[in-house]
């Protein structure tokens, strides 16, 4: 099998991980919906139960509001019933006298009515005389999962056939030049021809390893979901993953990345997922490295606000800055390797933690001096730069 056919067979494996995510999303929001309901049912029948009056009375049918008041609710898909213990009624609606009667009931069960499944939460009251009954239509939370899904799902549907052909395309244009450098490495006359062409080869194995690293990331940002893994981001430790990828980089240049911690506060306080955070930063590291001239300095500076990379490259002309995250798209003029995905998988990742990225050129003088990004929260202003002082990890 063809180095091209392996690739291609490995990218195939895209829309199991959509799937893969489409099944972690299905899960995590079944589970906040019913965390959700069955919160307000647990509530509603506690507030029945506080409202029981004391005594034994008759059946009390509750009183159903007109139309006209009704709004948007549906009744039929929530029930309320009170009972004696021994299963006389004392308190119903319309839909709670189908609720089944269960003395020994706790909490959460799940009842059929007409055929159709119900979540029921049973409550005894406190002296043990009455037993409260609250019930929702299963489909009720079948139609919020729908509706929270579908807003995910159908741009996904439209988008992955397109971003299949993308990554075959990108795979079979990487290929082209490193079949033609491993030809000319077999027919080259002599040991300092071979050895150049091979070098070629190398790397060109090495821009299509970033490549396919780069296209896979982006198929995991694409089929990520913006409440998924939310939790307080530990930002030491994503530095730390984020540096160690760039350790390669760093050293070839003879670079050195220093990061700045405020001390004004917990630096850029949010809830989100490390691993995706890791890859944003990685990548603004790795192209600062990149388009940096050799031993020269990359600083990380957090603040409360931001996040903020400066290099000591040459800047990015005006004219390209509309541009930049653009799929595959590099400004011209550039030597460097890369896949031209980096800057969009960065904007898209912000996007999914509430965040924007802002690119400008550091002048000094007359002069470009290098390239300032700031990550900031889309609705915030970030600190300005000269601002920031504090502790400094310096990475050599």
């Amino acid at each position: 099998m063809t180095l091209q056919r392996r690739l291609l067979l490995l990218l195939a494996g895209v829309p199991l991980l959509w799937l893969a995510a489409l099944a972690y999303s299905v899960t995590s929001t079944r589970r906040e919906v019913d965390e959700l309901f069955d919160t307000q049912l647990v509530r509603l029948a506690q507030q029945v139960a506080a409202l029981q009056p004391a005594g034994d009375r008759g059946p009390t049918p509750l009183v159903e509001p007109a139309l006209s008041q009704l709004g948007a609710a549906e009744l039929d898909d929530l029930s309320v019933a009170v009972w004696r213990a021994d299963g006389t009624p004392l308190l119903l609606d319309r839909a709670g006298a189908r609720l089944p009667f269960d003395a020994g009931a706790r909490g959460f069960v799940v009842a059929h009515l007409n055929g159709a499944p119900w979540r029921v939460y049973y409550l005894p009251s406190a002296d043990g005389t009455r037993v409260i009954a609250v019930g929702q239509s299963a489909h009720e939370r079948d139609e919020v999962l729908r509706d929270a899904l579908g807003s995910q799902l159908l741009p996904w549907l439209l988008t992955l056939p397109l971003l299949l052909v993308v990554i075959a395309g990108a795979v079979r244009h990487a290929l082209a030049p490193l079949r033609a450098q491993w030809e000319a490495a077999q027919v080259a006359a002599g040991d300092a021809a071979r050895q150049r062409a091979l070098a070629r080869v190398g790397e060109g194995i090495d821009r299509l390893a970033h490549l396919v690293a780069q296209l896979l990331a982006l198929a995991g940002v694409e089929g990520a979901d913006a409440t998924a893994r939310k939790q307080p981001v530990d930002w030491p430790r994503v530095v730390g993953d984020a540096l160690s990828d760039c350790l390669l980089p760093m050293e070839a240049k003879g670079s050195e990345v220093e990061v700045h911690w405020s001390p004004q506060g917990v630096p850029l306080p949010l809830l989100g997922d490390e691993l995706l955070l890791a890859t944003l930063l990685r990548n603004l590291i790795d192209n600062a490295l990149r388009y940096s001239p050799v031993r020269t300095h990359v600083h990380v500076r957090f603040t409360p606000q931001s996040i903020v990379i400066e290099d000591e490259g040459p800047g990015i002309a005006p004219r390209e800055m509309p541009r930049l995250g653009d799929r595959f798209y590099r400004p011209a003029g550039q030597t460097e390797g890369g896949s031209g995905l980096g800057i969009s998988i960065v904007k898209r990742i912000a996007a999914l933690h509430g965040l924007r990225v802002v690119f400008e050129n550091r002048v000094a003088g007359d002069r470009i001096a290098g390239l300032r990004v700031t990550v900031c929260s889309a609705d915030g202003l970030a600190v300005a730069p000269a601002q920031v002082e504090g502790d400094t990890l310096g990475v050599p």
